[in-house]
């Protein structure tokens, strides 16, 4: 029981690990378009209009095919919003996974886990996408969001079920062979 115990502990630590590895987004390496691309050494923004195609998008290499399940980490260190919510959309590889709005005033993190059909990778990875999908009157003010710093900005994608399959087939493997004295 004891070696089964630790067998579940070290599967679940690494497929924990292999969820797309918990990315920085954004990040330096993103693409930004917005009002104000890059704010301060923070965050970047002034974000409000789809007719700006305000958006931040980046293209991560580590996954073949993700599964279904991501978890969106950001903080709004800024808010200037005085009558009318952001409304932003989240795209893997153009894939509308989820959305969410940023309200007048709201200053802090967001955190969301969206949950959608298994999406393959395109030209050897996956783009990440924040894109506005509502129109700000001109005026009324924008947000900004964290990019670098102590601030929430990660995005973590989980790999398709075969691959979290294969990992633990390998642990178990490994620890089976150790067990029983072949290295």
């Amino acid at each position: 029981m004891k070696h089964l115990a630790s067998a579940t502990a070290v599967l679940l630590v690494c497929s924990t690990a292999a969820w797309g590895g918990g990315h920085d987004f954004p990040s330096p390496d993103s693409t930004v378009t917005a009002t104000v691309p890059t704010v301060d050494g923070t965050q970047v923004g002034w974000f409000f209009s789809s007719a700006l195609h305000h958006e931040v998008r980046e293209f991560f290499t580590d996954l073949e095919t993700v599964s279904g399940l991501a978890q969106l980490r950001l903080d709004v260190p800024s808010n200037t919003l005085t009558s009318q919510p952001v409304s932003w959309q989240v795209l893997i590889n153009d894939v509308k996974v989820g959305t969410f709005d940023v309200e007048p005033g709201y200053v802090g993190p967001i955190a969301m886990d969206f949950r959608y059909a298994p999406i393959p990778a395109a030209s050897g990875g996956y783009t990440v996408a924040l894109q506005v999908t509502s129109n700000a009157d001109w005026g009324t003010g924008g947000h900004t969001l964290a990019y670098a710093g102590g601030l929430d900005h990660t995005i973590t994608i989980v790999p398709e079920p075969a691959t979290l399959g294969l990992l633990g087939a390998a642990v178990a493997l490994g620890l089976a062979r150790r067990r029983s004295g072949h290295a």
